[in-house]
């Protein structure tokens, strides 16, 4: 009983002691002037974006800017558009559900007269009579991670300066990607679309983009296919029912590949660039370029045309040809054709030459010509031979430069083939 006392004693006199500390920790108990305001957000606060469900008529109509959602898949009526976009300023997460058409729909997402900065992502647009995401009238604007598939006209089209990035058009009844002018694609993918794989006009950007089986045969159906000043990186185009690319005028490939195309692998006009691509398997020739074009180490092989065809004033240097149906490149006049490789062309029964050319005011320099059926083929004078070595070509070599007409200046021949010293003139030309 005497500890219990000395124990309750001792708390009375804690508790008495530090009563002041215990009051001032806690804070002073009278509430701040003025009104007692909540601390709670509002619903809107928690979730500020606008929730679109399945509506009682179509088409659904953005008309005021802002951020829109989905919380459930949405399925549109014949006749009519399934989400229209009036405003500018428009955001519109699909939040991962699908906007469906039916049997005679109109598109299935679409901007209304002029737009800008309309954004539309994650999520599918599918089954619309026309097109799945039209955002055609809307200039600046984004689409992202959507699939469209199986709509009857474009998959997802874009107005001018828009950008597509990560999205799949898949079996859709013209083309799967559309833009206009300035328009970018970045690692979408179009399989399976009736018409272009990717379409645009000018100015446009494609990066890390794959287009595979697209368009209908005897078609002008390409992969990929664009008006002048294209740019094009590290994409792919195979097994479509045209060319793999198709480009304009001052166009740019680089590290990019087209295989198995229909007609031919790349394709562009004057003025472009080709640089660290393969073209191989194609129907039709691997790559061809307009006049003052460059070729840059790249490679074209096994293709059932030329290997790389050119234009007038064309620099071609540092590509390999290889096993091409016809000649390994076939170059116009007032050309530079330095250091390349041109590899058994001609396999089968047409005649295959390592370089041809009817043109003049052409240098031809340090190229390696081995196992064609003609090595060097020019038919016209006023061309500059020097450095170039060949090899079996005809067989036994014995085609290696007999295709080359007067008229034409050339370092001197040497022929090693029984072996000796090619000599200390670095212009000399070397069967070997």
């Amino acid at each position: 009983m005497k500890t219990g006392v000395t124990l309750w004693a001792c708390v009375a006199g804690i508790l008495a002691g530090g009563a002041t500390s215990f009051l001032v920790t806690a804070g002073p108990l009278d509430p701040p002037a003025g009104p007692v305001a909540s601390t709670y957000k509002t619903l809107t606060e928690v979730e500020p974006r606008r929730l679109i469900g399945q509506p009682t008529s179509f088409p659904i109509v953005i008309q005021s800017p802002g951020s829109y959602y989905l919380a459930s898949n949405i399925v549109g009526v014949s006749g009519q558009d399934g989400i229209r976009i009036t405003a500018d300023n428009v955001t519109l997460d699909l939040n991962g559900f699908t906007v469906s058409g039916v049997s005679g729909s109109r598109a299935g997402i679409i901007s209304i007269n002029t737009r800008t900065n309309v954004v539309v992502r994650n999520g599918g647009v599918n089954g619309w009579g026309h097109e799945g995401v039209n955002l055609l009238t809307a200039t600046a604007s984004r689409v992202e991670g959507v699939t469209s598939y199986g709509n009857l006209r474009d998959g997802i089209a874009v107005g001018n300066a828009s950008v597509v990035e990560g999205c799949v058009a898949l079996s859709n009844g013209t083309n799967g990607f559309q833009g206009s002018s300035s328009a970018s694609f970045n690692r979408c993918v179009a399989r399976l679309n009736a018409n272009a794989g990717f379409r645009g006009t000018t100015n446009s950007i494609l990066r890390d983009c794959i287009a595979d089986t697209n368009g209908t045969i005897g078609q002008a159906h390409h992969g990929f296919f664009f008006g002048s000043n294209a740019v094009v990186v590290s994409c792919t185009s195979l097994s479509n029912r045209a060319d793999g690319f198709n480009l304009g005028e001052g166009s740019q490939v680089t590290a990019s590949t087209a295989r198995s195309n229909a007609t031919g692998g790349i394709v562009t006009s004057g003025n472009s660039v080709v640089t660290q691509c393969t073209a191989s398997n194609n129907t039709g020739s691997g790559i061809t370029v307009g006049e003052q074009s460059h070729v840059l180490n790249s490679i074209a092989a096994s293709n059932g045309g030329v290997g790389v065809f050119s234009g007038n004033g064309a620099y071609i240097a540092n590509n390999t040809a290889r096993s091409n149906t016809l000649s390994g490149f076939t170059v116009a006049g007032s050309s530079y054709v330095l250091n390349n490789n041109s590899l058994f062309n001609g396999p089968g029964a047409t005649i295959g030459n390592g370089i041809t050319s009817a043109g003049s005011d052409s240098r031809y320099e340090g190229n390696n010509l081995v196992g064609n059926d003609f090595g060097l083929v020019l038919s016209s004078p006023g061309n500059l031979i020097l450095r170039n070595s060949t090899s079996a070509n005809g067989g036994d070599g014995t085609t290696d430069f007999s295709e080359v007409s007067t008229g034409n200046a050339a370092g001197e021949a040497i022929d090693v083939r029984t072996g000796g010293n090619v000599g200390s003139n670095g212009n000399v030309n070397v069967r070997y």
